[in-house]
């Protein structure tokens, strides 16, 4: 008989849920694998040998499986989560960016403050494109207190569409980030160290928003994604009839994609 691992209480629970509803494990990697195709993340497919690990405690799944294993298990995503009373730390990191005006804090008061805030922001706003969030909308999700901490009116917040990756590892789709919007100028110092140093800035384009670097030559400004290529392209615009700065990234949190498993889509 197989060595059960650390988490054996929790894989025999999942492995009971999936049991009561007669599944097989192929089973439930063929309906995840509908999922990816129905919402395009990779992530959210479960495999055969990944679902035996799981219900053998070898392993602490990612949030985007448990969130589509709770689809799967027609089960809400908290229940899952709460099963491992744990949010993988990547999920919902915060990152500083640097301004003009240096690092920023996380405004959060604990852990506790910013796991309950980024489940607001993810069940509130299932984006698959990047969009300004207005205040009017997150009332009730983001304290006031994290806008005054960040830098007062200036600052808005918006998130990164699930469908948008052009940042790569500098800013992952699906995150939360801070803008602020006083920092329009572009900041073409040649002195960045690492690639983490360049500035991100929030524009608006005809397209809608989007989050990239950014360079200007007379009234034409460029959008760089990370590593661009031919699948991957910048993109000019002329400015500001066709593209504008909304401000400079000061900061982001990865969010937990609940989204996906609260609704059968994801909004634009």
């Amino acid at each position: 008989m197989e060595r059960l691992g650390r988490w054996a209480k929790e894989g025999g629970e999942m492995r009971r849920l999936r049991e009561k509803l007669g599944l097989t494990r192929r089973q439930v990697e063929d309906e995840t694998l509908r999922l990816v195709r129905a919402i395009g993340i990779e992530a959210s497919h479960v495999s055969v040998a990944y679902l035996r690990d799981i219900e053998d405690g070898h392993c602490v799944p990612g949030l985007l499986k448990l969130v589509s294993l709770a689809r799967v298990y027609k089960r809400r995503p908290e229940r899952l989560i709460d099963l491992y009373d744990v949010i993988p730390e990547e999920e919902h990191v915060f990152t500083s960016f640097p301004s003009s005006s240096g690092s920023v804090s996380n405004p959060a008061i604990d852990k506790a403050e910013e796991r309950r805030v980024l489940w607001k922001v993810a069940r509130q706003f299932p984006l698959r494109t990047t969009r300004v969030l207005p205040q009017s909308e997150l009332r009730g999700a983001i304290p006031d207190s994290w806008r005054e901490s960040l830098g007062g009116e200036p600052i808005c917040f918006a998130v990164v569409g699930l469908g948008d990756d052009k940042m790569g590892k500098i800013l992952r789709a699906g995150s939360l980030v801070a803008v602020d919007t006083r920092q329009k100028v572009i900041d073409e110092s040649e002195a960045w160290a690492t690639e983490e140093e360049r500035p991100v800035y929030l524009c608006l384009t005809e397209e809608g928003h989007v989050c990239r670097w950014v360079y200007q030559v007379r009234d034409m400004l460029t959008l760089l994604p990370y590593n661009a290529n031919s699948k991957r392209p910048a993109e000019s615009y002329r400015t500001p009839s066709k593209a504008e700065i909304i401000g400079r990234v000061i900061c982001a949190w990865r969010l937990p994609v609940v989204g996906v498993a609260l609704d059968d889509r994801l909004t634009a």
